[in-house]
């Protein structure tokens, strides 16, 4: 759809036409469902999603101060919608109290403190979505493969994700960090 055909359309959908707000609609959905395709959005939650928009759109439509911010409004909502559902499904992982390693019963508690300290730090460090991926896999042994499903990513972006994590891990420890880890026995 042109530009021309767009100003049309709306114009033909103040004036009350029920044709043209099938037609803008048709254009509109087309283009939000192929977006959604684009980032990985499954085909169902891509459908709900387009319609949540759609109903936006139709309720704030005489809100647009020009026919040409029409399609960057409707998928600058649409795109607030998929943010919104992303944080509402998001599921936090917290790092369990006891490190989960072989037990050490002769391990100093202020040692322990210290090595959860120092993890706690290098995980906050980490963006969100790489901290969920990392804390699955060494927090609960999650391989990828689940990890993918729960979080609803790729495979792939979760095993980059997964990388990404443990090399920032090993290279921002620092020099005490790599000491204390090496006297509890762990390879950084």
């Amino acid at each position: 759809m042109t530009r021309v055909e767009m100003s049309s359309a709306l114009s033909g959908i103040r004036r009350g036409e029920r044709e043209a707000w099938n037609e803008l609609l048709a254009v509109l959905r087309r283009r939000m469902i192929r977006l959604l395709r684009r980032r990985g959005v499954d085909e169902h939650l891509a459908e709900d999603l387009c319609q949540d928009a759609l109903a936006v759109v139709w309720m704030k439509l005489d809100r647009v101060r020009t026919d040409e911010r029409l399609v960057s409004w409707a998928r600058s909502v649409l795109m607030n919608r998929l943010r919104t559902h992303i944080r509402s499904t998001r599921r936090a992982v917290e790092l369990p109290e006891e490190l989960p390693s072989q037990p050490r019963g002769d391990l100093d508690p202020l040692i322990r403190r210290e090595v959860r300290t120092w993890l706690e730090s290098r995980f906050a460090a980490l963006k969100p979505d790489c901290r969920r991926v990392v804390s699955l896999r060494i927090g609960l042994a999650c391989p990828p493969e689940e990890t993918a499903d729960l979080l609803g990513l790729s495979r792939t972006q979760v095993r980059r994700l997964l990388y990404e994590g443990i090399q920032t891990i090993r290279t921002s420890a620092s020099s005490e960090g790599r000491a204390l880890a090496r006297s509890l026995g762990v390879v950084c």
